[in-house]
C-alpha cells in the first residue's frame, strides 16, 4: 500500500514499502489534494506490479509514457518503480539507438545517421518521442518527397519505421506513427545504365595500371561488388582447374550460408588475371593488393579515365557495371543461376539490376514471339 501525508501542512509526501520491505518516500511538493490522491493510486499500481513481477497494464503504461522526461518520472526511477530507459527525446533516442547497433555494417550505419539527420532537420531535436504523431509522420513524408528523390525518401522512411518500432518495443511510445505510411519506391529507373562491351573494352585498354584494370574487369565481367568483394579476393580463391572463383561477400555474410559464393572464371577475366598474376610474381596473396591498401581512389580513377576518353560518366559507376553483367548473363543462363553468381535474389535482380535494352525491343519486333522463344545473345 502507498500512503500520503503532508509536511509543514502543505507539502505532500508519498510513502510505500518495496517487495524487500524497505520504505521509500517520494516528495510530491505543494500540489492539489486530488492530484496527490491520483498519484498515490498510480504509484500503488506500480508497487503491486513490482511486487508480483508483472508488467504494467495498458492504462498504467499509457500514464507512464505520458510522464516521460518529467521530474516525476525521474523520482519514480530513483525509488526503483520505473526502470532507467533510453532517452525519450528524439535526438537522444536516435543517437543511442544507432550506438547500440553494433551488429550492422559501416555503410548501414552511415545510412542510419543520414536518416537521423533528416528526421532531426524536420522535427525538433528536443521533441519527445510520443509527440510525433501520424500527422507529423505524413508531413515528414511530404517534406522528403519535395526535397529528395523517391529512393532517398523511401530509405529514410524505412529507417524511421525501424527507429520508432524499437521505441515501441521498449515501451517508450504506444504506437509507431510511421508504421502505416505507404513507402515510396526506392528504385530509380533513370539511374540504370548499360555499359556495352565496346565501351567496356575502351575503358579497359585505357587503364594505366593492372590494379585499375582488375577492378573494372571484376565488376563488369565478374559482377563483383566494389570494393568489398574485390579487396578480399585472394589468388588461392582462383581455381584455374575447375574454372571457378571463390568470392567472399561482407554485405551478405549475416545471412546464413551467404558469406561466400562461387562465380565462373569467365573467359573475359582470364587474360587480365593472368597478366596480374605474372606482374605479382608471388608478392601479395591478394589479387588486388594495392586496392586493399587503400592507396587507390577507385571512383576518382575511373572518372579520370572516362574523361580522357570523352565518355560521359553514368550514374552509380560500379553498381551499373554489375547491373550490365547481370543483364547480359540472363540472356544465356537461367535467372536463378545468374543470381547465384551475382550474389542476390531474383527479386532484388528484377527490382534493382536487370535492364530493358534497345536490343530487346529490336528482337521482339524482328522475330516471332509465338511458342518457344529463345532470346538472342546481346550484341557484342
Amino acid at each position: 500500500m502507498a500512503s500520503l501525508y503532508k509536511r509543514a501542512g502543505k507539502y505532500w509526501m508519498l510513502q510505500f514499502a518495496t517487495p524487500d520491505k524497505s520504505v521509500k518516500r517520494i516528495h510530491l511538493g505543494e500540489i492539489p489534494d486530488r492530484t496527490a490522491q491520483r498519484l498515490r493510486d498510480k504509484v500503488e499500481m506500480l508497487v503491486q506490479a513490482a511486487f508480483f513481477g508483472m508488467p504494467p497494464d495498458e492504462s498504467l503504461n499509457r500514464w507512464v509514457v505520458s510522464i516521460a522526461d518529467s521530474p516525476l518520472a525521474t523520482k519514480l526511477q530513483a525509488v526503483g518503480l520505473l526502470k532507467q530507459s533510453l532517452p525519450r527525446k528524439l535526438e537522444g533516442f536516435l543517437d543511442e539507438y544507432i550506438r547500440l547497433r553494433t551488429d550492422v555494417k559501416e555503410n548501414t550505419r552511415r545510412h542510419m545517421v543520414s536518416s537521423k539527420n533528416r528526421i532531426l532537420g524536420f522535427f525538433s531535436s528536443e521533441m519527445v518521442l510520443s509527440d510525433v504523431n501520424r500527422g507529423g509522420a505524413e508531413a515528414f513524408k511530404i517534406h522528403l518527397l519535395g526535397k529528395f528523390s523517391s529512393a532517398t525518401a523511401g530509405r529514410t522512411l524505412k529507417a524511421a519505421i525501424q527507429f520508432f518500432e524499437y521505441a515501441k518495443d521498449c515501451k517508450l511510445i504506444l504506437e509507431n506513427p510511421f508504421k502505416r505510411l505507404k513507402i515510396p519506391r526506392q528504385t530509380n529507373e533513370s539511374n540504370r545504365y548499360f555499359v556495352d562491351r565496346e565501351t567496356a573494352q575502351k575503358i579497359l585498354d585505357a587503364q594505366t595500371s593492372i590494379h585499375k584494370k582488375l577492378v573494372f574487369a571484376l565488376a563488369r565481367f565478374g559482377g563483383l561488388r566494389i570494393p568489398s568483394e574485390v579487396i578480399n579476393l585472394k589468388w588461392e580463391d582462383v581455381d584455374w582447374v575447375k574454372k571457378r572463383i571463390l568470392v567472399y561477400s561482407p554485405k551478405t555474410e549475416h545471412h546464413e550460408g551467404k558469406d561466400k559464393r562461387f562465380i565462373p572464371l569467365f573467359p573475359e577475366l582470364v587474360p587480365i588475371l593472368r597478366e596480374a598474376m605474372e606482374l605479382n610474381q608471388g608478392g601479395s596473396r591478394f589479387v588486388c593488393g594495392k586496392v586493399r591498401s587503400g592507396t587507390l581512389n577507385l571512383r576518382t580513377g575511373l572518372l579520370k579515365t572516362l574523361k580522357s576518353l570523352g565518355i560521359k560518366p553514368w550514374p552509380k559507376l560500379f553498381v551499373n557495371l554489375r547491373s550490365s553483367r547481370e543483364t547480359e548473363l540472363v540472356e544465356r543462363f537461367p535467372l536463378h543461376v545468374v543470381t547465384e553468381w551475382i550474389g542476390h535474389t531474383p527479386e532484388i535482380a528484377a527490382k534493382h539490376y536487370l535492364q530493358v535494352l534497345d536490343q530487346h525491343w529490336d528482337c521482339a519486333a524482328e522475330e516471332s514471339t509465338g511458342g518457344f522463344f529463345a532470346p538472342r545473345k546481346l550484341k557484342e
